[in-house]
């Protein structure tokens, strides 16, 4: 902040080596040199369950899907429960788990003040993506298509199915990554106020994945209509990219909910002021904000 060393490598409780300014306060000029303190969130308990609630509740929705039609494959030993919601119960888990992430996700539309405009109408139109996105679920729900015609099947949904999941894919694409701004806000002050360690962002990639599975979809789609020799190795190919793209898409929803875990208990405390940062007394003073720039 003072002398532009490369601060790289240090420890955020330490200094700069060549004018001894605080790490800590170089950190809160670049999250928000304009303010003398990070921004105090305006609900910050609902703010922290929501945001939890949003990542969770989409990776059970995943997962069980997964799991759903990974049963209905028989590549699962027969369990009673599986089998009663291989009929259709899980879809409306799916459904409902679906629901409470868009809920959730209401916790990115301003949670606290000097967002942006844009950013703020952004997280408006990720939240309402959620509106269509569970018609999309509840639509192959009751045709039986969420796990009849899943694209985890290595013949690809044709007809009226096939454009929903592809639809689905891209509602699934646009609603990260206009979530992905406020996100990042909030993942910012995890920077400050745990150990100056912040996991790298996933929803970019993921909405990109997204797309990916759709281009899979695609192939599989073309590889039904047209009748020529090498649309069978397409069909094969577009297989397997939406599998290995399920398999990334998983991966990054996991490490999605662990950062909203990770988050929680940093939203819900108080924000943390330049004074703070730069009196080495206030520094270690006992104060719940401290805490979490302790921890491993």
């Amino acid at each position: 902040m003072r002398c532009r060393y490369n601060l790289r490598g240090l420890s955020i409780v330490s200094c700069c080596p060549e004018c001894a300014t605080p790490v800590r306060a170089t950190l809160l000029a670049v999250v928000d040199p304009r303010a003398s303190e990070l921004r105090p969130i305006h609900s910050p308990w609902l703010t922290s369950v929501g945001v939890v609630v949003w990542g969770t509740a989409a990776t059970g929705a995943a997962l069980l899907a997964v799991v759903t039609h990974v049963y209905s494959l028989g590549l699962l030993p027969p369990v009673d429960w599986l089998t009663i919601w291989s009929g259709g119960a899980a879809g409306i888990w799916v459904l409902v788990l679906t629901v409470l992430s868009g809920l959730g996700a209401a916790a990115f539309i301003r949670p606290h003040a000097g967002i942006e405009t844009a950013k703020v109408w952004s997280a408006v139109a990720g939240v309402a993506g959620y509106i269509p996105i569970a018609a999309c679920v509840w639509w192959l729900n009751a045709r039986g298509s969420l796990v009849e015609d899943s694209p985890l099947r290595m013949q690809a949904p044709q007809g009226a199915a096939a454009a929903v999941w592809l639809l689905l894919c891209g509602l699934v694409a646009g609603v990260l990554m206009c979530l992905r701004p406020n996100a990042r806000l909030l993942v910012a002050r995890s920077l400050l106020m745990r150990s100056g360690r912040v996991d790298r962002q996933t929803m970019r990639g993921m909405a990109s994945v997204s797309l990916v599975i759709a281009a899979g979809l695609l192939i599989g789609v073309l590889s039904g209509v047209w009748d020529v020799p090498v649309m069978d190795t397409a069909e094969t190919v577009g297989a397997m990219v939406v599998l290995v793209g399920w398999l990334l898409f998983l991966i990054g929803l996991i490490g999605v909910t662990v950062d909203c875990w990770r988050l929680r208990p940093v939203i819900a405390q108080a924000p943390l002021s330049l004074s703070d940062l730069l009196d080495p007394a206030r520094a270690e003073s006992p104060r719940p904000s401290r805490m979490w720039s302790r921890s491993p």
